[in-house]
Protein backbone atom coordinates (compact mmCIF):
# COMPACT_ATOMS: atom_id res chain seq x y z
CA UNK A 1 0.00 0.00 0.00
CA UNK A 2 2.95 2.25 0.76
CA UNK A 3 4.08 1.94 -2.30
CA UNK A 4 0.95 2.91 -4.11
CA UNK A 5 0.73 6.09 -1.71
CA UNK A 6 4.39 7.22 -2.56
CA UNK A 7 3.64 6.46 -6.01
CA UNK A 8 0.39 8.83 -6.30
CA UNK A 9 2.27 11.20 -4.98
CA UNK A 10 5.40 11.16 -6.92
CA UNK A 11 3.30 10.92 -9.89
CA UNK A 12 1.11 14.19 -8.90
CA UNK A 13 4.95 15.54 -8.00
CA UNK A 14 6.37 15.11 -11.71
CA UNK A 15 3.20 16.60 -12.90
CA UNK A 16 4.08 19.82 -11.66
CA UNK A 17 7.75 19.59 -12.37
CA UNK A 18 6.67 18.85 -15.63
CA UNK A 19 4.78 21.98 -16.66
CA UNK A 20 6.86 24.20 -14.78
CA UNK A 21 10.37 23.34 -15.70
CA UNK A 22 9.69 24.50 -19.15
CA UNK A 23 11.00 21.53 -20.88
CA UNK A 24 7.88 20.48 -22.78
CA UNK A 25 5.69 23.75 -23.42
CA UNK A 26 1.97 22.50 -23.79
CA UNK A 27 -1.02 24.27 -24.70
CA UNK A 28 -3.99 25.68 -22.71
CA UNK A 29 -5.82 22.67 -23.58
CA UNK A 30 -2.45 20.26 -22.23
CA UNK A 31 -1.86 22.55 -18.59
CA UNK A 32 -5.64 21.81 -17.96
CA UNK A 33 -5.68 18.04 -19.04
CA UNK A 34 -1.94 17.70 -16.95
CA UNK A 35 -3.21 20.05 -13.70
CA UNK A 36 -6.59 17.74 -13.99
CA UNK A 37 -4.63 14.51 -14.00
CA UNK A 38 -2.33 15.56 -11.17
CA UNK A 39 -5.42 16.99 -9.05
CA UNK A 40 -7.55 14.05 -9.91
CA UNK A 41 -4.73 11.53 -8.40
CA UNK A 42 -3.78 13.89 -5.29
CA UNK A 43 -8.02 13.39 -4.81
CA UNK A 44 -7.70 9.96 -4.80
CA UNK A 45 -4.75 9.48 -2.60
CA UNK A 46 -6.45 11.73 0.12
CA UNK A 47 -10.21 9.62 0.04
CA UNK A 48 -8.01 6.83 0.19
CA UNK A 49 -6.30 7.99 3.15
CA UNK A 50 -9.27 8.93 4.45
CA UNK A 51 -10.59 5.38 4.00
CA UNK A 52 -7.76 3.78 5.49
CA UNK A 53 -7.82 5.82 8.55
CA UNK A 54 -11.17 5.33 9.34
CA UNK A 55 -11.49 1.55 8.77
CA UNK A 56 -7.96 1.57 11.09
CA UNK A 57 -9.79 3.65 13.46
CA UNK A 58 -13.01 1.45 14.09
CA UNK A 59 -16.48 2.12 15.09
CA UNK A 60 -16.80 5.18 17.19
CA UNK A 61 -18.02 4.12 20.75
CA UNK A 62 -19.10 6.36 23.66
CA UNK A 63 -16.89 5.86 26.56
Amino acid sequence: MAIAVFGNFGWALACGVVLYSGVLEPAPAGWAWVLAGAIGVAWALQSRGCASRASLAGPMTAL
